[in-house]
């Protein structure tokens, strides 16, 4: 008798124990939350296009948001700072634009755009960008069409792949156009290339997903990392010099990254580039539609210092040949326009190194006209009653 009393008294002793551990964790929780106590992983984020980038998707705010696969992409509904004058925002799918229907309707051509902060349009509001741009001379010649800007800041072609899978592919279009290879592939890489760093990424690791998001939510768990930082004498303010540190390391690295022998890691090399435009032409005519490929622009100068970069566009346009695709060679049409007549400055077409403003946008999308209409006239004479 004596030991079937003794189970139950051990087992609700342990079961109040529980529940008083738990009440008391609830309230402290909730204490640092109405305190805003926050101290999160002292750990160098993946390196995107700037730091300051960086710290926004490890909080949570700015422009973009963390993404598994394409590692970041447009937060939906956030501002676009060049578009204030038209309060613009991205879209509730998560591009830059009016959001389209999941297809086009009977008779409307549908263009997709893929590609860097030139595709975007950084810089400029969304009216001066080629994507609009190039859907309003279509309508102007009689062209039912609808152009999507599925471009972002600092892709390579590797995250394009993987936008065409999360993105592009499920908006069903007839022609889309990749504008990659102008200057985030050839960076340095620092940790891994961007292939396996997206494979490693997409990997199932749910314990360890578990994990990262309870010491990025959990207020207690920030408190536990703040008293092992302060046990440890860990200084962040000391941390934050030492990242400085690598990152002018970094960026004296990165002087040599412009030359083709260079002994670093790009986050996309120029093998893996041609590979990587072979495999979205893969998946666009998978899809039924045609692949229409941009041979990227950048001041001369860049090219002087980083002669790297026109291999690049070589490599962009041997792929339109191999693959049948279509090509514009923007950087060919800018350089004709700066020599004339009538000569054009840089800064007319440029708001920067890389950047088009609204000339230069303007040129991209003259330039893409006449091939949009050919393959438009292709896929009609080879299935006319698709509806496409």
């Amino acid at each position: 008798m004596e030991r079937s009393e003794t189970k139950p008294t051990w087992r609700r002793k342990l079961a109040l124990t529980l529940l008083a551990s738990l009440g008391l964790a609830g309230a402290l929780e909730g204490v640092l939350r109405l305190a805003k106590f926050t101290h999160y992983p002292a750990e160098i984020p993946p390196i995107l296009w700037n730091s300051d980038e960086d710290r926004n998707l490890k909080r949570g705010v700015g422009m973009f948001t963390e993404d598994k696969a394409q590692l970041w992409v447009p937060r939906p509904g956030v501002e676009v700072p060049y578009g204030d004058a038209q309060h613009e925002r991205i879209n509730a799918a998560g591009y830059r634009g009016p959001q389209r229907a999941v297809k086009a309707a009977p008779g409307v051509l549908r263009i997709v755009a893929l590609g860097d902060s030139s595709t975007f349009g950084m810089g400029v509001p969304y009216p001066d960008t080629w994507c609009a741009q190039l859907e309003a001379l279509l309508e102007s010649q009689g062209r039912r069409a609808e152009v999507i800007d599925a471009g972002v800041i600092g892709f390579t072609i590797e995250q394009g792949l993987e936008r065409y899978d999360a993105l592009v592919r499920g908006l069903v279009p007839d022609i889309v156009v990749a504008g990659f290879g102008a200057i985030n592939e050839h960076l340095w890489a620092q940790t891994m290339a961007d292939r396996p760093k997206i494979d490693l990424r997409k990997a199932p690791r749910p314990f360890h997903d578990a994990l990262i998001a309870l010491r990025y939510n959990v207020r207690l768990l920030h408190a536990v990392g703040w008293v092992i930082d302060s046990a440890r004498g860990e200084d962040r303010e000391a941390m934050r010099e030492v990242w400085k540190q690598k990152n002018r390391e970094r960026d004296a690295f990165n002087v040599s990254a412009g030359q083709p022998d260079w002994s670093g890691v790009r986050r996309v090399g120029l093998e893996r580039f041609s590979r990587a435009l072979d495999e979205l032409d893969l998946r666009v005519r998978t899809d039924g539609a045609r692949l229409i490929l941009i041979s990227m622009p950048r001041e001369p100068e860049c090219e002087t210092e980083s002669p790297v970069l026109p291999l690049y566009n070589k490599a962009v346009e041997d792929a339109a040949l191999r693959l049948h695709a279509g090509l514009f060679d923007a950087r060919s049409t800018v350089l004709t326009s700066l020599s004339g007549p009538p000569a054009r400055e840089w800064a007319d077409l440029f708001i920067d190194a890389y950047h088009p403003s609204r000339a230069g946008h303007a040129l991209f999308a003259a330039g893409l006209v006449p091939i949009v209409n050919s393959l438009a006239a292709e896929r009609s004479a080879s299935s006319p009653a698709s509806g496409r």
